[in-house]
C-alpha cells in the first residue's frame, strides 16, 4: 500500500541488487552471463511494447492460459519464460535490424 516503511524495503532491496550488479560486472568484470537477455537492454523500446502486441494477436486467435498456469510458484514461471520469449523475438527482430527509436 505503499507505505513508507513498504518504500525503504524495496529501496534497500534496490540498493543490495545494485550493488551486487556492480560488483558483478564493474569490479570483476563478468558480463557475459547477461547475453542471453542483451537485447532487452539494447532494444528497450521494442522489448516494452512487444507484449502488446502479442496479448492481442493471442485474445485474437482465441488462446487462453490454462488457470493452473496464471497462479503460484508455476505462474510466476511462466511469466518468467513469456519475458524470455519476449527478448527471444527482439533479438531476432534485432537482428533482422527491426527496432524502434525515439
Amino acid at each position: 500500500m505503499a507505505t513508507p516503511s513498504w518504500t525503504a524495503i524495496c529501496i534497500g532491496i534496490s540498493l543490495l541488487s545494485y550493488a551486487v550488479l556492480y560488483t558483478i560486472v564493474e569490479k570483476l568484470g563478468y558480463y557475459n552471463w547477461a547475453n542471453p537477455i542483451k537485447p532487452a537492454g539494447t532494444s528497450t523500446l521494442t522489448c516494452y511494447l512487444m507484449p502488446f502486441f502479442v496479448y492481442p494477436i493471442l485474445a485474437l486467435i482465441g488462446f487462453q492460459w490454462p488457470s493452473v498456469l496464471t497462479i503460484g510458484i508455476i505462474g510466476i514461471l511462466k511469466s518468467l519464460l513469456f519475458s524470455y520469449v519476449i527478448i527471444l523475438i527482439v533479438g531476432v527482430l534485432k537482428k533482422q535490424n527491426i527496432r524502434l527509436k525515439i
